[in-house]
């Protein structure tokens, strides 16, 4: 006997149940033992951190991560499962900031007050235990989504061993002289105080409305002309140096009222008001004219030139006025053309985003906050041509959302942009899923590598282990041995020493009797994703390249990239093979989740609905893996209805009647079914399902190799429809011994296709359907293997049936003629064999027909349909026997519908109560349709006939009263 099945079961307790199983059992442990001496499938877990609680969208990447090890686990493989927490930088000191009330870097460093050093180590401490603040949320999600993870050898990038692994790496780049220190335009946070890289800016772009403004540059030698130049950051016009033009744009000078103004020829749109061209130029011929400057005295006072027109290719005509103003310190353009044309290279500016001295008019005003007032001044100074509101993306902080600011200063980089070819090469090996990610988004993007800006102005991070000496030597440190053996107080490195900040800033190295002292930043936190697998040791273990990872679309200017680039530099090679690239999760209005609009779910809220099963199918079938997938509840219902619920169905249908007919599992499934074979008693529907299931495992395994587990999904999707739709509504009446050695041996070999996916349902089925000498879970079950049954031919013929089928239901609509309805005969054209008798009877039965004729053409007289070869045409005429029939199957669905609503169990014989008023015509019905008391389980005694029934039952208008007596 079979364990009984829950008849309404709640999923998300039963998966607690399979979850307490798998614990008390260490399955998990069990499948890393059974396949330990295996090859290897590599596996890269993106590191994520943990001080703040997992949220639905983590259900993503944690569902197309395990999926991946749990089918290379059943392919007999041996996956490394060890999770790494990212431990380290902006995220982590933005969230200590507010939990410690402060705001920015000149609060933290005196949070002791008057000692920086130990401000910064008591800020580090606060950081290294935020991390953990929701470590154990982050266990409870990992396990209940139903992600098995080595969780008791888990490490954190700020350990001291993965800390040295990144300073190897960064070393060994260094020593390929690809490390430099530059002052030039990077992407800097006035708030953290800190440079960004070029990935880290292309990950938080927003639309933003900014003013822009027309600004008047009046010439020297001639005031009554002016240029017109156009900027969407006014904050940057007190830094003013130069005016560009492009040397081949036409320009013209034109005439309003008494004032005269220069602009691109194109541009002439921007003007208010009628104007009179009076002469054209091109821009080469309007080089090194001198005018007016905006705000005396400031930029006029420095070294450079300054207030002059210089020549850009940069300048455009696409909007603007076609002549630029620049402000060479807060430029990448406008920086290099101050380089080549010696322009005055002065900050306005400090690091916190406020005007400095040099600007008394907005001295200490925020950047942002000076709009009103640089406007006023202007005005004041009729130098304000024209201004609007413009909508345009701008970057701003990935952790803090501050706007950024394109700022000159000192920063390390890795040169990346030399690397651009041989980045292109390695990505050209990849397996990007979705696929025009690699020329895409992802190819793009390294086709146009930047340098890499690796140092941060900041605290809790991996320390640049970059010393420089007083002549500029620098010293490039790959581990703490290296480091005490070159410090000038080696016991300033003890046995346990923290590489963190403070600790390691006074460290001073002596070489050739030359010091050396420290570069005060920390590493970019992607260097340290980046470096994982050198720092983690899996490079070590033999466990490069990954053969799999899976991260959102927002990880290609990340984790994607920042591994790629590492590794390409180190191996000459891509760090992985394959990558499932994902779209975001959101709501079902196609809203971000957050908590300011109030749509976030609690993973344990959808876990609830149907199970995690439920949330990881969905997630694996709703679209393409790159895709954007609306989530609600509703949704979520969807698509269990059609995918695990009749899974569900079929497995209590199963072993409901296999524990009436005594069936027992067999040892041997294989050889019974041979064995039934061989003996005649497996029926066309048997090996046409068989053969199915091979088809469908060729399919499914095939899709699973490729890391495409939408189509996998879908196609066991379509499998299930197969089984339950008509494989097992066609088996009903069936009780045989085949029947249930073929149903087993579907659900068991359905269960291992679809564990990979819904591991705990699968898990349950199995455990209820398992034989004694199985292996403990189906997680130590080997994927399954052909055996032999598929058969085209069979495929084709059933293929015809079915469509046999659908279209003489739509003869039926169209006609009118209920299905319930017996018909004399079908007529059938085009089937390419003829079918045996069982499955004719199937035919029969679907279409509720006395007998199907194949024919080589259906008379006109039927009606009929025809789809492509197929026709199918029926004999109308419906006899007093035939309208018998029709009447009994319309009387007993309608007492199925009574048995259902009496809760009476599947097979239980029940006394019908009829009475004597109806007494013939149900018995008459029984004549001509016996199946009425097999199929219904319903029986007459002597008190059928005695009394009238309780419930009413009306066929073709008459009212039958019935009952029943158990």
């Amino acid at each position: 006997m079979f364990k009984s099945v829950p008849t309404s079961p709640n999923f998300a307790e039963l998966e607690e149940e399979t979850l307490k199983f798998w614990q008390e059992n260490t399955v998990f442990e069990k499948t890393l033992e059974q396949n330990k001496d295996s090859e290897r499938f590599v596996f890269y877990d993106g590191p994520p951190t943990a001080n703040a609680r997992p949220a639905l969208h983590h259900a993503l990447p944690s569902s197309f991560k395990d999926v991946a090890c749990r089918y290379q686990v059943m392919r007999g493989k041996y996956v490394t499962r060890q999770p790494v927490w990212d431990t380290h930088g902006l995220p982590v000191e933005v969230q200590v900031e507010k939990a410690l009330g402060l705001s920015g870097k000149k609060e933290i460093l005196n949070l002791v007050p008057g000692n920086e050093a130990a401000s910064i180590a008591k800020f580090n401490e606060a950081c290294r235990t935020s991390v953990w603040e929701f470590k154990q949320d982050w266990d409870k999600f990992i396990v209940r989504v139903g992600r098995w993870m080595d969780m008791e050898n888990s490490f954190s990038t700020y350990d001291t061993s993965y800390i040295e692994g990144v300073w190897s790496v960064l070393k060994q780049i260094h020593e390929k002289d690809l490390v430099f220190k530059d002052y030039k335009i990077l992407p800097y946070c006035p708030r953290c105080g800190t440079g960004l890289s070029a990935a880290e800016v292309a990950m938080e772009y927003q639309d933003v409305k900014d003013v822009s403004v027309y600004v008047t540059f009046p010439m020297k030698d001639n005031p009554k002309r002016s240029f017109i130049a156009w900027t969407t950051t006014p904050w940057t016009l007190p830094g003013h140096v130069a005016l560009a033009l492009g040397p081949n744009i036409e320009y013209v000078v034109v005439c309003q009222e008494d004032k005269e103004y220069v602009l691109a020829k194109e541009r002439l749109s921007i003007l208010k008001g009628d104007y009179v061209i009076v002469e054209e130029h091109l821009g080469k011929d309007l080089l090194g004219i001198a005018y007016e400057p905006l705000f005396p005295g400031i930029m006029d006072n420095q070294l450079g030139k300054h207030f002059i027109t210089v020549s850009a290719d940069f300048v455009t005509t696409t909007d603007g006025s076609g002549i630029v103003h620049s402000a060479c310190m807060y430029g990448e353009d406008d920086f290099v053309m101050g380089q080549r044309e010696g322009l005055t290279m002065f900050h306005t500016v400090n690091l916190q985003g406020n005007f400095n001295e040099a600007v008394p008019e907005f001295a200490g005003m925020y950047i942002r906050d000076a709009l009103v007032p640089i406007l006023k001044s202007l005005t004041e100074k009729d130098r304000l041509y024209a201004k609007q509101t413009i909508t345009h993306s701008y970057p701003h902080c990935w952790r803090c959302k501050t706007p950024l600011v394109y700022y000159a200063k000192d920063s390390w980089y890795i040169g990346m942009s030399r690397l651009r070819k041989e980045l292109q090469e390695s990505n050209s090996h990849v397996n990007w899923i979705p696929e025009h990610i690699r020329e895409g988004r992802f190819g793009d993007f390294i086709k146009e590598a930047r340098d890499w800006a690796i140092s941060r102005e900041r605290f809790w991070g991996t320390p640049l282990p970059i010393w420089v000496s007083a002549s500029g030597k620098r010293i490039c440190i790959g581990s703490l041995d290296e480091l005490r053996t070159l410090a000038k107080d080696p016991a300033q490195v003890p046995a346990n020493f923290d590489p963190h900040r403070p600790f390691i800033d006074d460290i001073i190295l002596v070489k050739s009797g030359e010091e050396y002292l420290r570069e005060p930043y920390v590493l970019d936190v992607w260097f340290d994703s980046g470096a994982l697998p050198f720092a983690s040791g899996r490079v070590a273990m033999g466990e490069f390249p990954a053969d799999y990872i899976a991260e959102a679309i927002d990880q290609t200017r990340g984790w994607f990239y920042s591994l790629m680039a590492i590794s390409t530099i180190l191996k000459g090679v891509s760090p992985y093979k394959n990558v499932i690239c994902m779209g975001h999760l959101v709501d079902e209005n196609g809203k971000k989740m957050s908590k300011s609009i109030g749509n976030i779910i609690v993973p344990s809220d959808a876990f609830a609905v149907c199970g995690a099963d439920a949330v990881r199918w969905f997630i694996f079938t709703v679209n393409s893996p790159g895709e954007t997938k609306a989530f609600g509840f509703k949704e979520l219902q969807t698509s269990f209805r059609k995918s695990l619920l009749p899974l569900w169905n079929m497995f209590n249908y199963f072993v409901t009647y296999a524990n009436l007919a005594n069936f027992k599992a067999p040892s041997l499934p294989e050889d019974e079914l041979r064995a039934f074979q061989k003996d005649g008693k497996l029926t066309s529907l048997d090996t046409w399902v068989l053969s199915r299931q091979e088809a469908v495992l060729t399919k499914v395994t095939e899709h699973y190799d490729q890391f495409d587990f939408l189509r996998a999904g879908r196609a066991l999707e379509d499998y299930i429809q197969d089984l339950s739709t008509w494989y097992l509504r066609r088996s009903r009446k069936r009780e045989g011994q085949a029947f249930f050695t073929v149903f087993h041996s579907l659900l068991s070999n359905l269960s291992l296709m679809m564990a990979p996916m819904a591991p705990f349902m699968t898990e349950y089925i199995y455990q209820t359907l398992r034989s004694e000498t199985a292996p403990l879970s189906i997680h130590l079950v080997a994927w399954p293997s052909l055996t032999g049954w598929y058969n085209e031919q069979k495929e084709v013929t059933m293929t015809g049936v079915r469509e046999a089928v659908e279209l003489g239901l739509a003869v039926r609509a169209q006609e009118k003629l209920k299905v319930r309805q017996p018909l004399a005969t079908v007529f059938i054209e085009g089937l390419a064999t003829e079918l045996p008798v069982d499955l004719a009877e199937s035919l029969a039965e679907e279409l509720n027909v006395e007998s199907v004729k194949q024919t080589t053409v259906v008379e006109a007289v039927y009606p009929q349909k025809t789809e492509g070869s197929l026709t199918v045409g029926f004999d109308t005429v419906i006899t007093d026997d035939l309208l018998l029939k029709g009447e009994a199957r319309e009387f007993l669905r309608n007492l199925q519908s009574l048995r259902k609503q009496a809760n009476l169990q599947p097979g239980q014989v029940v006394t019908l109560i009829i009475g004597p008023t109806h007494k013939q015509t149900v018995l008459a019905w029984c004549e001509v349709y016996p199946a009425l008391l097999r199929d219904g389980f319903f029986s007459f005694t002597d008190e059928s006939w005695a009394h009238e029934g309780t419930e009413e039952i009306t066929v073709n208008g008459t009212v039958i009263p019935v009952s029943f007596h158990q």
